[in-house]
């Protein structure tokens, strides 16, 4: 029951953006921005992983990478690609993700590690860092969330989450006001 409610939890933390005002309590970001320019992981569609129970998938948490370091999470929950898919172009035609800070973050690759940054909507905004291994171009592995303050590793927990590349396009640009 307790994985259960663990899992809901991280489902409903990772499948929206926002709504809740940005304050100056939220935290900063722990990891930079850094440019990217290598080949572990395609940049011309975005990651998305799913859930499977009773013969039901829901495809949620939508990544998209950028060569800026940037990682845009267009969050929703769908029973289908095309779906999902429609979802995304809604998200860009009413450019909600653009202020909503919960949608955005950071990563870094570094040799087969990733590391995902981005705020996560509690009030006020709370920066988690999802840690992994890229299995291959198109898949890659998160095991472990957590918190860092003051250089500690806080509220660390495994997880298994597993996001496999689609192709899409056009992409939402990356342009935000929250990373610089």
């Amino acid at each position: 029951m307790k994985t259960l409610f663990l899992l809901c939890f991280l489902i409903l933390l990772n499948s929206s953006c926002c709504l809740l005002e940005c304050t100056e309590e939220d935290d900063p970001l722990y990891l930079k921005r850094m440019e990217y320019s290598g080949s572990d992981i395609k940049l011309n569609g975005y990651y998305y992983n799913y859930y499977s129970s009773n013969d039901t998938v829901v495809i949620c948490e939508g990544h998209f990478f950028y060569n800026n370091g940037i990682i845009l999470n267009v969050g929703g929950l769908r029973n289908s690609f095309d779906e999902y898919d429609n979802y995304i172009l809604d998200v860009m035609n009413y450019k909600y993700y653009k202020n909503q800070k919960a949608c955005w973050g950071v990563f870094i690759i570094e040799d087969d590690k990733i590391l995902l940054e981005r705020w996560q909507p509690f009030n006020p905004f709370r920066a988690y860092i999802k840690q992994g291994e890229i299995l291959n171009d198109t898949t890659f592995q998160l095991t472990k969330i957590y918190r860092m303050v003051n250089e500690e590793k806080t509220d660390e927990i495994e997880i298994n989450e597993i996001f496999h590349f689609r192709e899409f396009s056009p992409k939402p640009d990356s342009t935000n006001v929250f990373i610089k």
